[in-house]
């Protein structure tokens, strides 16, 4: 899903549209801060792309027929994660302040920490939190703990890559909940309306305005 949103994103760019805002949720909350944070001020688009050509599995044989590799290339991962986006928790050195197996009595599987390293080599987060920075970006997640929306909006905030992969921890692949502010926070799943309707004023806002 990510990939593809990077294909439109592409496709829209060459045909000289641009955005003002840039929202997003799961996957999507990663594209649309690296649009918005781009180290690449000239090509954002060229920017996304790199970055998912770059995280992109490359193990499997291309020889196989698409059907099988399909399924091995999602088994490798299971099993041995991937080194730019997410690391299973039995590659993972125990803490030693802990107990020894205190890893394997977690309550998920991977660890998103190596995304979170990736997105600082595309992401500019100086620019991003910049008042003048166009695009706009705004983020959402979920606090686990309220069941409840949590947005995140770089007009009002200053948002950091914490603020970006929690809106990308995804439960049903195991994959781990981001703590930040003394909130743990998860993948919203799906763009809330409290979002588009931002979007619905602050772009009204913007072509009265104009």
């Amino acid at each position: 899903m990510g990939a593809y949103e990077c294909g439109v994103y592409k496709t829209l760019t060459k045909r000289g549209i641009k955005f003002d805002i840039i929202a997003g949720t799961s996957i999507g909350a990663i594209n649309a801060a690296i649009i918005a944070g781009s180290k690449n001020d000239d090509e954002p688009a060229a920017q996304l792309e790199d970055f998912w050509l770059n995280v992109a599995e490359k193990i499997t044989p291309s020889v196989l027929p698409d059907s099988l590799r399909c399924m091995v290339s999602s088994m490798h991962a299971a099993m041995y994660g991937n080194l730019k986006t997410f690391t299973p928790l039995w590659f993972m050195m125990p803490n030693l302040d802990e107990n020894f197996f205190s890893y394997y009595r977690s309550p998920y599987l991977y660890s998103i920490t190596p995304l979170k390293n990736t997105l600082l080599k595309y992401i500019d987060f100086a620019k991003l939190n910049n008042p003048t920075n166009i695009p706009r970006l705004i983020i959402t997640s979920t606090d686990i703990q309220k069941s409840a929306s949590v947005t995140f909006d770089s007009k009002f905030m200053n948002i950091d890559t914490d603020h970006v992969i929690g809106c990308a921890g995804f439960p049903f692949y195991g994959i781990a909940w981001t703590e930040k502010d003394g909130r743990y926070l998860w993948d919203y799943f799906s763009l809330t309306v409290e979002d588009i309707d931002i979007l619905i004023i602050d772009s009204i806002a913007i072509i009265c305005e104009g």
